[in-house]
């Protein structure tokens, strides 16, 4: 995992510290009711939660691309290759970790 968290000079080294360690934290999604509940209002809730995590997970993955691209950007910069020779050279090396199986 990569955690990136700015700072302008506001916070100190503890704070940003503390922020890094409460984004890191995983923890499951628990619904709790009771068993007189409504079918219907478990329903609800259910698709409420649902719809909730999909936009967390939406968030998140515009955050990777985001990040992957600015990462293939400065790389490009620094090597003097061209982006789509960055991800060309990355999708190898990729490969080359993971061969498939016979």
């Amino acid at each position: 995992m990569l955690t990136i968290a700015t700072n302008r000079g506001e916070r100190s080294t503890a704070e940003i510290t503390s922020e890094i360690a409460i984004a890191n934290q995983v923890s499951g999604v628990k619904l709790t009711f009771p068993a007189s509940t409504p079918l219907e209002e478990l329903l609800r809730h259910g698709n409420d939660t649902l719809r909730a995590l999909n936009q967390l997970h939406a968030r998140e993955n515009s955050v990777h691309l985001a990040v992957a691209s600015l990462l293939v950007d400065s790389l490009a910069d620094a090597t003097g290759k061209t982006p789509s020779e960055v991800v060309q050279r990355l999708a190898l090396a990729i490969e080359g970790l993971f061969p498939e199986q016979a």
